[in-house]
C-alpha cells in the first residue's frame, strides 16, 4: 500500500491562498448582501402592496358612505352640485375597485372577497341612482320611502361585513410579511456581521508580508526559487554548448578552428568580456589561436607568466577580482582595453595528460568561480586540448 504524503505549501501559494480566500469572502459577502437585500425590496414591496390594498378598501367603504350621504342630503334638497358630487364618487369607486382588482392578483382568498363585494357596491349606487330619479320625479316623500325600505340597509351591512374581512386578510398578510423581513433582516445582518469578522482576519493574515521578518524569509524563499531556476537555465545552456562543441569538434582536425569553436561556442555559457586560446609556439613564445577580439593577435609580456603557469602545472589559474587578480599578476592593462577589467581564469587544454595550451576567460566584473563553473571549464579543457593539438589524418 502507497502512502500518500499531505503536500507542504510554499510561501507563495500560501499568501495567494489567503489573498484568494479574502476575494472569495467579500464577493459571498457581496453575493449574500445582495440577496437579502433583494428580499427586503420584494418584502418591502408587498408590505406596500397590502397597505395599499387597506387603503383601497376603507376608501371603497368611505366612498360608498359618502354617497350614501349625499343621496340623503339631495332627497332633502335637490342641487346640481350635490348630483355631481355622487357621480364623481361612484366613479371613484369604481377606480378603485379596479385598483384593488389588480392588486388582489396574487391572493385568491382577497380577490374572492372582492368579487363578492363588488355586487355590493354596484347595488348601493343603483340604489342611490334610483332615488335620486325618485326625487326628481315624484318628489321627495316618494324618494324616502324608496330609499328607507329594507334593502339599501341590507346591502349597506353586507358591504360593510365584507369590507372588515378584507382588512382582517390584509391585516393577516401584512403580519406575516413583516415576519418574514424581520428574520430576512436580522440574518442578513448576522451573515454580513459574520463574513466582515472573516474578511478583515484573512485580510490581517494576507497583510502579514508587510511584517519585515515575513518579508524578509518571503523575499528569501522568492530569491531562492529565482537563483534555483536561474541556476537550471544556465545548466541546460551548458550541456547544449558541450553537445555543439562536442559534435563541431569531430568533424575538425584544424586547431585554429578547433579554437575558433572554443571561444564561440564553449565561452559563452559562461558570459566572459573577454576569450582567447593561446598555445606555445616551441620557440619559448606563445601563438594566439583565437581571441574573441580580433585585436588581441599577440600575447604580451604581463600575461606570459600565468599563461606559463598554467601549462607548467596544468591547473587553473585564477583571480576572482580585481584586488586579486593586481596582486598576482600586476594591472594587466592588455585585458583592459578590451573591456575585462575583473576577475580572470586561465584553463589547462589537456592532450595526453600534458597541458597543449591555454583558454584564457576575462571578465568585466568580480566573479565567485562556483565549483560548476570550474567543471564546466575543466570539460572545455579536456575538450580543447585534442582540438588544439596537431593531428594526423589518420588519427
Amino acid at each position: 500500500m502507497a502512502w500518500v504524503y499531505p503536500m507542504k505549501w510554499t510561501p507563495l501559494q500560501k499568501f495567494s491562498i489567503t489573498s484568494g480566500a479574502v476575494l472569495v469572502l467579500i464577493g459571498l459577502g457581496g453575493v449574500v448582501s445582495y440577496f437579502y437585500a433583494s428580499r427586503e425590496a420584494v418584502a418591502d414591496q408587498a408590505v406596500a402592496q397590502a397597505n395599499e390594498s387597506m387603503r383601497t378598501a376603507f376608501r371603497i367603504q368611505s366612498l360608498t358612505n359618502d354617497a350614501e350621504r349625499l343621496t340623503k342630503a339631495f332627497v332633502v334638497r335637490p342641487d346640481s352640485e350635490t348630483r355631481r358630487t355622487l357621480e364623481r364618487t361612484q366613479s371613484d369607486v369604481e377606480d378603485a375597485l379596479d385598483a384593488m382588482r389588480r392588486d388582489t392578483e396574487d391572493n385568491p382568498h382577497q380577490r374572492e372577497m372582492l368579487d363578492k363585494a363588488a355586487p355590493f357596491v354596484s347595488a348601493s349606487f343603483r340604489e342611490f341612482r334610483n332615488t335620486v330619479a325618485f326625487r326628481e320625479r315624484a318628489g321627495a316623500d316618494s324618494a324616502k320611502r324608496y330609499l328607507m325600505r329594507e334593502t339599501s340597509p341590507n346591502s349597506a351591512d353586507s358591504l360593510q361585513a365584507l369590507v372588515g374581512k378584507m382588512r382582517d386578510e390584509e391585516l393577516r398578510v401584512l403580519a406575516e410579511l413583516t415576519r418574514h423581513q424581520s428574520q430576512a433582516g436580522a440574518n442578513s445582518v448576522l451573515l454580513i456581521q459574520l463574513g466582515t469578522v472573516l474578511t478583515f482576519l484573512l485580510a490581517a493574515l494576507a497583510l502579514q508580508p508587510m511584517r519585515p521578518g515575513v518579508a524578509a524569509r518571503l523575499s528569501t524563499h522568492f530569491a531562492a526559487v529565482a537563483d534555483g531556476s536561474s541556476a537550471e537555465a544556465v545548466t541546460a545552456a551548458r550541456l547544449r554548448a558541450l553537445h555543439k562543441l562536442i559534435h563541431a569538434l569531430a568533424a575538425t582536425r584544424d586547431p585554429a578552428v578547433g579554437a575558433r569553436l572554443l571561444v564561440s561556442v564553449g565561452t559563452a555559457p559562461l558570459d566572459a568580456a573577454f576569450a582567447a586560446v593561446v598555445v606555445p609556439n616551441g620557440a619559448g613564445s606563445f601563438t594566439v589561436l583565437m581571441s574573441s577580439d580580433g585585436a588581441f593577435d599577440s600575447v604580451p609580456s604581463e600575461l606570459a607568466r600565468p599563461i606559463a603557469d598554467t601549462l607548467r602545472t596544468a591547473a587553473f589559474v585564477k583571480a576572482e577580482s580585481r584586488e586579486a587578480r593586481e596582486k598576482l599578476f600586476g594591472t594587466l592593462a592588455s585585458l583592459d582595453t578590451h573591456g575585462a577589467t575583473g576577475a580572470v581564469l586561465f584553463v589547462p587544454l589537456w592532450s595526453d595528460a600534458i597541458a597543449k595550451g591555454v583558454l584564457l576567460f576575462a571578465f568585466d566584473d568580480d566573479r565567485d568561480f562556483s565549483n560548476d563553473d570550474l567543471d564546466y571549464a575543466a570539460t572545455l579543457g579536456r575538450l580543447g586540448g585534442n582540438a588544439v593539438a596537431p593531428r594526423p589524418l589518420t588519427s
